[in-house]
């Protein structure tokens, strides 16, 4: 779901109970921890120190809300209507987005060229629209858009559609309109927000019972992009991330993480309360950022 904070978010998603995990030790997948960039990154003051200080402290990779490099896309663009300040280094750090049916051409055209992407996920929270940002598009519309690209896609190995309420039936309706798609999705996206860990933890293992046999990439997470109920101050906040982020390496089945947000962002007016940024408005760590470094080690 999105927010007024972040421009293309996720909002809480419904609660689920589930036993937090009790094992000491997981090993770390390998890029294992990621950051999400919305749409108002590019115009940060601190844009151009934020990956450096991201890179130092063990961030691999980033999601964006674009099929396209930040840019080329003009919600990506700063203030001034002039391109996002972008790099070579940068753009072989994003994992892309079909966002919408809107996306699809282009993206069966790039999957069938030399130079293919290694990943790419499908459809941004096609059952929620923010501020009309993106369609709502139901399953089997979704299905018969996405058949073509689906088998156009040898070597990039697809996300799922990722609907923004991860307990949802969105993508099981989905399988059962696109015959063998889900055969050729190895992967499963979710966007896990939820102030009581447990309830986190819960919206993957439940997400997991559904899809035994794939792999999941979060790709957002933090305790919740409104605000609402949320009344941490930053030991709260880096207390959750701890809990969550250990409990997710201990399941075995989550390969990727990626932590909404990489860039400053305040919910509510207040940027003591809830806190989730891991870099400051001037591109600096944050405390929470030597969190995430040492929770992903």
């Amino acid at each position: 779901m999105h927010s007024s904070l972040f421009c293309i978010v996720s909002c809480l998603a419904a609660s689920s109970s589930a036993g937090i995990l009790t094992r000491r030790e997981a090993k770390t997948p390998e890029k294992f921890c990621n950051v999400v960039f919305n749409t108002d990154a590019c115009r940060k003051a601190g844009w151009s120190h934020v990956w450096d200080s991201l890179t130092s402290h063990g961030v691999s990779g980033f999601i964006a809300f674009t099929l396209q490099s930040l840019d080329k896309k003009d919600h990506y663009n700063e203030n001034d209507g002039s391109p996002c300040p972008y790099t070579p280094e940068l753009e072989a750090a994003r994992y892309p987005i079909v966002m919408d049916p809107r996306d699809t051409d282009a993206a069966i055209e790039w999957l069938q060229s030399d130079h293919p992407p290694g990943y790419l996920e499908l459809f941004n929270e096609p059952d929620f629209s923010c501020a009309d940002a993106t369609p709502l598009t139901p399953p089997a519309e979704s299905a018969q858009n996405l058949t073509k690209l689906i088998n156009s896609a040898p070597s990039t190995q697809l996300i799922s559609p990722v609907p923004a309420y991860t307990g949802s039936d969105w993508l099981k309706e989905f399988d059962g309109n696109c015959t063998g798609c889900m055969d050729k999705i190895p992967i499963i996206g979710a966007h896990v927000y939820d102030v009581d860990p447990m309830g986190a933890i819960g919206q993957i293992t439940d997400l997991h019972d559904k899809w035994p046999d794939k792999r999941i990439w979060v790709t957002e997470l933090s305790p919740t992009t409104t605000g609402d109920n949320c009344d941490f101050d930053a030991a709260g906040e880096a207390n959750w991330m701890k809990t969550v982020v250990t409990q997710i390496k201990a399941l075995g089945y989550v390969e990727k993480i990626f932590w909404n947000t990489g860039t400053w962002g305040v919910l509510k007016g207040n940027p003591d309360v809830c806190q989730p940024s891991l870099t400051n408005e001037d591109g600096s760590p944050t405390a929470l950022l030597s969190t995430y470094q040492e929770v992903c080690a």
